[in-house]
């Protein structure tokens, strides 16, 4: 008993083996149709990974009277199952862009995403007038990650090249 109890304390990874970033797990919550159409927008290509995680849970929150839709996404990697965040907006079928960090799932009522937290602090999300560049919540600023469009990708990339 205490060769075992001395080999756990020497060898801990022995009762947790962590995460395999090669198991690629990709889970898919809510609506079945638009939770599915909307991760298939996404899935693979930024916000999302195309390999190097463990899981990836897609939960789909809904429709804001605004018509943005609303998802949470979480990506487990690394041994120890780093977590990244990530609320995602989608308007007309296209992918918008995402809130990094945020790891409390919202309540869509109405315009607004809805948290548990204090009000002084920052609780909730008005999308009245659009997709706000920054928030408050829970005490800290997030910063809204918009993806740019392909042809300005594309066209920063053939810039960069011509000045090279």
């Amino acid at each position: 008993m205490k060769a075992l109890l001395i080999l756990l304390m020497l060898f801990p990874t022995v009762l947790w083996a962590g995460c395999d970033d090669n198991a690629q797990l990709r889970v898919v919550k809510g609506a079945d149709d638009r939770a599915g159409a909307l991760y298939g927008l996404i899935k693979g290509d930024e916000p999302s990974w195309s390999q190097g995680f463990h899981q990836e849970t897609f939960v789909y929150l809904g429709r804001l009277k605004s018509g943005y839709e609303v998802a949470h996404m979480v990506t487990l990697w690394g041994q120890s199952c780093r977590a990244t965040n990530r609320l995602l907006l989608f308007s007309q079928g296209l992918y918008k862009g995402n809130f990094g960090g945020i790891a409390d799932v919202p309540e869509v009522r109405g315009n607004m995403l809805v948290y548990e937290f204090d009000e002084a602090m920052g609780r909730a999300i008005n999308f009245e007038y659009g997709i706000p560049e920054e928030i408050y919540l829970n005490g800290v600023f997030y910063s809204f990650d918009r993806l740019e469009p392909l042809e300005k990708k594309k066209r920063k990339l053939n810039t960069r090249r011509e000045h090279d």
